[in-house]
């Protein structure tokens, strides 16, 4: 005895297919609004309330009040519901923030781990950071005793390697640069800490400031005189200015 196998017909297998796509397209809402609803009761504040926020690590610059403005926004939901990736971000907008990292820790508390800038350098009228970045935190933050460079935003880098440069060339004579610029001409000028000025030109400053540290122990100026001005502007030698009587009457002293 054969028996035959009757397949459904196309318009019958369209028709199941058509009602699975249905039934489909209809529990995946449902099923949606499920695991929405069952989110929103577990991060509700209730739930698994934040019961501490915890720094993890020591601030500088960075003060506690300034972390709690900026984090407050963000704390209003319960420990599994919060942003942490928004915290995150709304503490690196702080100007001393390099980096910040925000991680929950069960049952109740936030962990907070910050990384200040370290400032190198007073830029303009910011400042720069050892990465090269700069900010413009609030002026009473400012460390003491760093030094000044000028000169246009997109020309930080270079300054600050001209500056680094030349503070290694002056250290065998004792100079110490409180202040690099670099003006619109692309000319180069720098302030010593006890006020002399030194200016470098715009071509070969770095051999200019050479030539001029070789001959500087070479160098003896009027009695009781008081060198102010160093011209490194010259081809094959530079000048001096000195603050006297004697210096005034006979000019500059080519060397």
């Amino acid at each position: 005895m054969v028996t035959a196998q009757v397949q459904p017909s196309q318009p019958v297998r369209s028709r199941r297919r058509l009602i699975g796509l249905i039934a489909l397209g209809t529990l995946l809402p449902l099923v949606a609004v499920a695991i929405l609803s069952a989110w929103n009761w577990l991060s509700a504040p209730e739930r698994f309330p934040l019961a501490a926020v915890r720094l993890d690590g020591r601030l500088i610059k960075v003060t506690e009040p300034e972390l709690k403005q900026a984090m407050l926004p963000h704390l209003d939901r319960g420990l599994l519901g919060l942003d942490v990736e928004r915290i995150r971000l709304a503490i690196e907008e702080l100007p001393w923030v390099e980096t910040a990292t925000v991680r929950r820790r069960w049952p109740g508390t936030l962990v907070i781990g910050v990384v200040e800038r370290v400032a190198i350098a007073r830029w303009n009228d910011g400042l720069l950071s050892e990465r090269g970045e700069l900010f413009r935190p609030s002026l009473e933050t400012f460390p003491e005793s760093l030094p000044l460079l000028q000169g246009p935003a997109e020309r930080a880098s270079d300054v600050w390697a001209r500056f680094q440069r030349l503070t290694a060339m002056l250290a065998p004579i004792e100079l110490d640069i409180a202040v690099l610029r670099l003006d619109a001409r692309q000319a180069w000028t720098a302030e010593l800490r006890d006020g002399v000025v030194l200016e470098l030109g715009v071509d070969d400053a770095d051999a200019a400031a050479e030539r001029f540290v070789q001959a500087f122990p070479r160098i003896g100026g009027p009695d009781e005189a008081q060198l102010i001005r160093i011209d490194l502007r010259y081809p094959n030698g530079f000048a001096l200015a000195w603050a006297s009587a004697e210096a005034s009457s006979s000019g500059k002293r080519k060397q």
